[in-house]
């Protein structure tokens, strides 16, 4: 169901009657999450296989430009911290816009906000407090991506590139009590 299909007296009536939560994660770690699953992953005739080749195209600084090679780490960044879109517009999507563009945590007052890096405790307390002890969060990935992971995937980019980052990033720190990264604390 599309929250913004509805009528804005049904939307206001549920915001108002409804429980609302909310899932956060470390915004860097969101990204690379988003970019090892949507981008990195390459495949063709695919909506995101389109949007890493897009994105492959406009970012590329060097002359290769095949049209079946994903987009770099340092490209998908530069298309993040981009604030003038290219044309034809490569498409926002969820996976990586900042929580406080999507979720407007600043207009909607939301009952719980969880954190993934403790989802399971997290959603374990909320179900309880909400009468679900039956309902439990399924395991998550074997191999989730974290700082340490994040600080590999970094060593291929631009030194200064993860500051940008950051600062497009940093509402999103700030809003949710997310410590500043150690590689960025570093840069400051």
């Amino acid at each position: 169901m599309n929250f913004w299909s509805l009528n804005k007296t049904e939307r206001l009536r549920r915001l108002d009657s409804y429980t609302k939560f909310m899932v956060t994660r470390d915004p860097f770690e969101r990204l690379l999450s988003a970019f090892r699953n949507k981008i990195e992953t390459f495949r063709e005739n695919d909506f995101f296989g389109d949007v890493s080749n897009k994105i492959h195209r406009i970012y590329n600084r060097t002359s290769e430009q095949s049209s079946s090679t994903p987009a770099t780490f340092e490209e998908f960044l530069r298309h993040v911290i981009d604030k003038d879109p290219t044309f034809p517009p490569i498409p926002k999507n969820e996976h990586w816009e900042n929580y406080w563009s999507i979720c407007y945590p600043c207009d909607i007052d939301y009952d719980y906000i969880l954190k993934l890096e403790t989802i399971e405790e997290d959603s374990a307390w909320l179900f309880k407090s909400l009468g679900l002890e039956t309902i439990s969060y399924p395991t998550g990935n074997s191999k989730p991506s974290n700082h340490d992971l994040l600080e590999q995937y970094l060593k291929s980019v631009d030194k200064h590139l993860p500051k940008s980052v950051y600062k497009h990033l940093q509402m999103d720190y700030e809003i949710f009590g997310y410590d500043i990264p150690r590689f960025i604390r570093d840069l400051f």
